[in-house]
């Protein structure tokens, strides 16, 4: 059991938050809890680009649909975050990678780095 972004996360998945909380005069404190499943993250330094940039994708548009809490909307935009950082990151590795096929000047094939800034 750890203290997750929401409230008291057990088993990382099932979390526990708090919705409501009301005083009644005569000290009785009323709690209400709702449960709900968030969905197991996978590490970033296992997900390639393809997988990053759908994750961040569905992030955007949870974000711009308005319809998160303000709590969930802060845990999106950090994750979308290290998701965008990272796909920053495999563009550039695949950007070293790229090579261009030129003609040399005896008339072979041959591959030079690609000037792709």
């Amino acid at each position: 059991m750890s203290i997750g972004p929401f409230g008291v996360t057990k088993s990382g998945a099932r979390q526990w938050v708090l919705t409501g909380l009301s005083y009644d005069p005569d000290p009785d404190f009323t709690v209400q809890i709702r449960s709900e499943t968030v969905p197991e993250q996978q590490s970033l330094k296992d997900m390639n680009f393809e997988t990053a940039l759908a994750d961040l994708e569905k992030i955007v548009g949870q974000l711009e649909s308005g319809d998160v809490a303000l709590e969930q909307s802060i845990a999106l935009y950090e994750r979308g975050d290290a998701l965008r950082k990272h796909c920053d990151t495999k563009l550039k590795e695949a950007r070293l990678k790229v090579d261009k096929i030129v003609l040399g000047k005896d008339g072979a094939l041959q591959t030079e780095p690609a000037d792709l800034g």
